[in-house]
């Protein structure tokens, strides 16, 4: 009988307490970052109203979750993407606190996928109207020829947590630049080659936090309903005894 009291009472302190014992996780969200970025030869250099200041402006197109409480217009800090601090394309790094949000989130960089199935800029077709292409073999960077000039996107991925937590909650960071003030692929591919990296573009990076279940506390509860049936058997043996 005190087994089968002890597991229930474990069980239900469990269900009703049990992410008390979890540092505060960031679950689900939704916002953006608007300001300037710089391609070179080394990564991405982020910046708002000069090279090295590296910050941007929030805004709230979306902005959901736990990241509804940033205000539009907030500088916010994002560091350059850049081999200095260990990032390379297409293979893991830990680039820690890359994105350190007034919300009390850091987003830490982890991975820039490099997308080999799209095909490497040239040939006849590279100015082509939807045409998708990467600068060269190990860039991230898609770019997209349209009628009114090229476009550009990159992705970043890793995990955002509160600041002093260690609960990890993984992000998709989607970067677009609309314009690259070049008309074609082409006369961007020329300049590259020719300056060592794209100049300046206005972007917007949007960021979703994906929240993954976590198991540990779930386990507890379910060992607590085994102890209770356990329990419940002997205590029916017992009583046919």
């Amino acid at each position: 009988m005190r087994l089968t009291i002890s597991c229930l009472a474990l069980t239900t302190f469990l269900l009703s307490h049990g992410t008390a014992f979890a540092d505060p996780t960031v679950g689900f969200g939704v916002f953006s970052l608007s300001g300037t970025v710089e391609g070179t030869t080394t990564g991405l250099d982020f910046y708002l109203n000069s090279i090295g200041d590296e910050s941007a402006i929030s805004i709230l197109d979306p902005s959901l979750g736990a990241f509804a409480s940033l205000v539009a217009g907030t500088k916010e800090t994002i560091q350059d993407l850049t081999a200095a601090h260990g990032v390379l394309p297409g293979s893991s790094f830990t680039f820690a606190n890359w994105v350190q949000l007034t919300d009390g989130i850091d987003l830490t960089a982890e991975y820039i996928p490099v997308d080999v199935g799209i095909a490497v800029c040239g040939g006849a077709g590279v100015d082509t109207d939807g045409n998708q292409c990467r600068p060269n073999a190990t860039s991230p960077i898609i770019l997209t020829q349209g009628l009114n000039g090229v476009s550009a996107r990159v992705e970043v991925d890793g995990f955002a947590n509160y600041v002093g937590s260690t609960s990890d909650t993984p992000f998709v960071g989607l970067f677009n630049a609309p314009s690259t003030q070049y008309a074609t692929i082409s006369s961007l591919l020329v300049a590259y080659q020719a300056n060592g990296g794209i100049p300046d573009v206005a972007y917007t990076g949007t960021f979703t936090t994906i929240p993954v279940p976590e198991p540990s506390w779930l386990a507890l509860v379910g060992l607590g309903l085994l102890g209770f049936g356990v329990g419940g058997k002997k205590r029916a043996k017992t009583g046919r005894a």
